[in-house]
């Protein structure tokens, strides 16, 4: 250890001495507890565990499921669930979720789009009554600029707005909009 390092060692374990010092402080993290968990057994943040760790140049354990080939290997072959994993891993079905989309791992039965049980047709209606559309190649747009641009047979400038006849904004036919230039 450098100078530097022994003070600060020495400093932590003057002050958490009767926690189990820097020894336990080490130990709990190469047994893969979270900083959160250190930090309540030392009474402090998660963030000052983390400033700990790094002042002592500690480094946990690689996790499980930051392995490709070991989340392949338990997803794919070993037809285990998200659930499953992340129990065995003690993390939330989410940070494997995540971490398989990370590793480029497709996951299988989790249908998309119109197959999904929530799938609401690729529309979202604004508080206003604006429709938006929220899927394929016009997602983020606005149906009633999608519904002119078609009828022009060009995309709209951006200084082209899309008004409503009857101030109704679900009222997307082409009677009910009006082309108008913003000078």
């Amino acid at each position: 250890m450098t100078k530097s390092l022994d003070k600060a060692v020495t400093r932590f374990d003057r002050r958490y001495n009767e926690m189990g010092g820097y020894e336990k402080f080490k130990q709990m993290l190469e047994e893969g507890h979270t900083l959160d968990a250190i930090g309540k057994t030392f009474g402090f943040t998660r963030q000052y565990a983390s400033l700990k760790k790094i002042e002592f140049s500690l480094t946990p354990p690689e996790k499980k499921y930051h392995d490709r080939a070991w989340l392949e290997q338990k997803y794919l072959k070993d037809d285990h669930t998200l659930a499953e994993i992340a129990k065995e891993c003690g993390v939330d079905p989410g940070t494997i979720y995540v971490h398989l989309k990370k590793s480029g791992i497709n996951l299988k039965g989790v249908p998309s789009g119109e197959r999904h049980h929530r799938w609401k047709g690729g529309r979202f209606v604004r508080p206003d009554g604006s429709i938006v559309i929220t899927a394929g190649k016009d997602k983020g747009k606005y149906l009633h600029r999608l519904v002119m641009e078609r009828h022009l047979g060009r995309p709209l400038k951006r200084r082209e707005k899309v008004y409503h006849i009857d101030c109704n904004k679900s009222n997307n036919e082409l009677s009910n909009l009006r082309l108008v230039s913003k000078m």
